[in-house]
């Protein structure tokens, strides 16, 4: 199992940020393969297209002419969208404490997440090394242990989903995902031999990435579903929500200055945020005149849109922003962003089995 310091986990984004900008020739092969096997891949899986939403969102916008494969070109410019990414983000360290809360909550609810809300994202750029691996299941139904998960805001140009086409081609806002795996993570989890020959790619590699339009619905794939494949969608979602919401405390680490020196000449960011649980000890009375419930748990109340004014002639219903005013688009009226948060008295334990759903129209 590994375990680091603040100041490693700092390094190590160093480290992978310097890689991608200057990347190996090990690197580039690394690179040019895995877009190959991914285009491949997605390509042999709907063969009436030149290729599928889900490859073209992997490496937008690097699409190869048709008939010709991914090169070195394309490789280099990946591996610098990413570098860039990850040399801007905000420096998470996440406990494993902290992780396995997020894995309870996310398998009593979140598996189906479909939708990413702009305002969910805690951070332009951000850069979240996990203290216990994210273990996901992929369509082969192997557990693949996710170490950092990595993001940044962009834009692209779209046609919308299959659930929610646009008029005509548009740009609008987007992230940018990257989720990484550990070598020393694969050795423990048999991937890979400790005698097996690796390429010099670094300690972190690719596991996936994908270019996400915020608001638009993407729906899961029934055999997916029934295999059990976990979302990167719920993963990043989760994650956000609890980087922002008042259950976690994200105190500074101290850093040692040889860490905090290197990191300052190759990243945006030289500091590491600690996301761990809150300990809340007291427990608050309710005012004069209310009934009080003994209330036997906390809960977690997901972000999700509000009607600024009561809907006039409309059923209470569910807002969802649609427009550039981002108006409701059931009532028209305006909406506003509430975040995610705590419910029930402070005090009692947090019950994540039975975690409100989020908020899907």
């Amino acid at each position: 199992m590994i375990t680091r310091a603040p100041g490693e986990v700092l390094d190590a984004q160093t480290r992978l940020a310097e890689g991608l900008l200057k990347p190996s020739a090990d690197l580039m092969a690394f690179t040019v393969g895995f877009m190959r096997d991914a285009w491949a891949k997605s390509h042999a899986a709907n063969e009436k297209m030149y290729s599928s939403g889900r490859a073209r969102g992997m490496f937008y916008p690097l699409i190869p002419p048709r008939g010709r494969l991914f090169d070195e070109g394309h490789a280099r410019e990946l591996n610098r969208l990413l570098g860039v990414g990850v040399r801007d983000a905000v420096c998470y360290q996440v406990t494993a404490e902290m992780v396995r809360v997020m894995r309870d909550t996310y398998t009593g609810t979140m598996r189906r997440i479909e939708h990413i809300d702009e305002p969910e994202m805690p951070v332009p750029a951000g850069w979240a090394w996990l203290d216990e691996p994210w273990v996901m299941t992929d369509t082969h139904g192997l557990g693949v242990p996710v170490r950092v998960v990595s993001w940044h805001a962009t834009e692209a140009m779209t046609t919308g989903s299959e659930r929610d086409p646009l008029p005509s081609p548009q740009v609008v806002p987007c992230f940018r995902v990257m989720l990484w795996t550990h070598v020393q993570d694969d050795i423990d989890a048999g991937r890979l031999s400790p005698d097996e020959e690796w390429l010099d790619i670094g300690a972190l590699s690719l596991m996936h990435t994908a270019v996400v339009p915020f608001g638009l619905r993407f729906q899961v794939p029934d055999a997916e579903a029934r295999k059990g494949v976990d979302s990167f969608l719920g993963l990043v979602h989760l994650l956000w929500m609890f980087l922002g919401m008042e259950i976690t405390a994200t105190p500074r680490a101290h850093l040692p200055r040889p860490f905090r020196r290197r990191a300052q000449r190759s990243l945006k960011h030289g500091e590491v945020h600690v996301v761990l649980l809150r300990r809340i000890a007291h427990v608050t009375e309710p005012p004069e005149g209310h009934t009080r419930i003994d209330w036997t748990c906390r809960w977690v109340v997901q972000g999700h849109y509000r009607h600024i004014e009561p809907p006039e002639g409309h059923r209470p219903h569910r807002g969802f922003p649609v427009g550039a005013d981002r108006h409701c688009g059931v009532c028209g009226g305006r909406l506003t962003w509430v975040g995610p948060y705590l419910k029930g008295p402070d005090g009692k334990p947090l019950k994540v089995s039975r975690t409100l759903m989020k908020l899907a129209r």
